[in-house]
């Protein structure tokens, strides 16, 4: 905490002004709530009164939110899984099904297209593809640790598919918490594409791909302002009895 001035001042009925001025850490995490931990900021003001009478204090809380301009939210992502399957005496064919998107960061209120690129060589058709944004959340607090899943949004769509490229979408939503990484809690987002299949066996039912996405609230390549000065080192006016 930083004292402006220690001694013995007056201060008059009135309104008075203190200019004050500071800065975040670069890698200050952001505002968070969550079920297990929460991140919050405040400002603290105190005025301590002469002859032990108490003190006065003022708490006011603000917000933190993180600016854009990751490098990697421009990479494309892309994954791929293949299922090999045998119908009686018959040898084994693939099923091989690409799931990508055209890069990892994305802002809320934006759409997060999906392209899926299946080659099937087997009987199976696909009964549906569902579409899962999912919110991991990690909290480090030794020596627990403590992991949370949800699922943000859900698209299904239900259509008999063998083969093709098909492209499904995802909103952002606008209210949606943003990916950060701090040293007590992480905060990190994957798209779950599932696919159900057409077939008897419950082991061969599901096919999941897993995409993982950054997500914003704030899309920005800016820097941070520079500070060049961090706190006013002029002590308050002093006022005579």
């Amino acid at each position: 905490m930083e004292q402006l001035w220690v001694g013995e001042r007056t201060i008059f009925p009135g309104t008075h002004r203190f200019q004050i001025s500071s800065h975040l850490p670069s890698r200050c995490p952001p505002s968070f709530e969550g079920k297990h931990g929460s991140i919050r900021y405040m400002i603290q003001v105190e005025i301590l009164k002469a002859d032990n009478k108490p003190k006065v204090q003022l708490d006011k809380d603000f917000y933190v939110l993180p600016l854009g301009g990751i490098p990697s939210e421009i990479i494309p992502v892309e994954t791929t899984k293949s299922i090999f399957y045998r119908r009686f005496i018959e040898e084994e064919k693939e099923l091989k099904i690409q799931a990508s998107a055209s890069k990892t960061g994305y802002v809320a209120g934006e759409t997060i297209p999906i392209t899926i690129w299946i080659e099937n060589f087997t009987d199976l058709s696909i009964k549906s593809i569902c579409l899962r944004l999912v919110r991991c959340t990690v909290y480090l607090v030794p020596p627990r640790e403590e992991n949370e899943e949800e699922t943000v949004l859900e698209f299904r769509k239900y259509t008999e598919i063998r083969s093709g490229i098909h492209t499904l979408k995802l909103v952002v939503p606008k209210n949606i918490i943003q990916s950060f990484v701090s040293e007590i809690i992480q905060v990190n987002y994957m798209v779950l594409v599932e696919f159900d299949l057409n077939t008897q066996r419950a082991e061969e039912r599901k096919m999941e791909i897993e995409l993982p996405v950054m997500l914003g609230a704030v899309e920005t390549r800016l820097q941070p302002p520079s500070y060049t000065e961090v706190v006013n080192e002029e002590p308050p006016p002093r006022y005579r009895d």
